[in-house]
């Protein structure tokens, strides 16, 4: 077989005289090979490509760190509301008011609203008897 025929004919004509004396046409995939001036243009556009794509990539990873610094402190927050919701308890801190009950060996721990927030055992420390006690009176509340 030739490697080329119709070449002495305009591409328009040879097309048309392809179709005439063909048997069939059929969409059919081949490699074709690219001449050097082909070649350049296509590292030419590889290149505009590529510097595209750097600029691109930049403009996406600082897209990224931008949202995800918006996006943390929010999902931080949405976890401790998860939190207290699964559990129902709120954790606090705040400045609380050590009470002792000495006859029951307890030491409370209240709050400003003097709600009891904890109570333990007194330490050793703790049980011994001091004067300012003794001013206190037994319910804790200065009259």
């Amino acid at each position: 077989m030739e490697k080329k025929i119709l070449q002495d004919v305009g591409p328009i004509e040879r097309k048309q005289l392809l179709r005439d004396s063909a048997h069939a046409t059929e969409e059919f995939t081949y490699p074709r090979g690219l001449d050097s001036q082909e070649l350049t243009h296509l590292k030419d556009e590889y290149h505009k490509n590529a510097i595209k794509m750097a600029k691109l990539e930049e403009q996406r990873k600082e897209f990224m760190e931008n949202w995800k610094a918006d996006v943390k402190p929010l999902k931080l927050e949405m976890g401790d509301q998860m939190t207290m919701m699964r559990s129902k308890v709120e954790e606090m801190t705040e400045d609380v008011y050590l009470m002792p009950e000495r006859e029951e060996g307890m030491m409370g721990y209240y709050n400003v609203a003097g709600e009891l927030v904890y109570s333990r055992p007194l330490m050793p420390e703790e049980n011994q008897f001091s004067i300012v006690d003794a001013t206190l009176p037994k319910n804790g509340t200065i009259n």
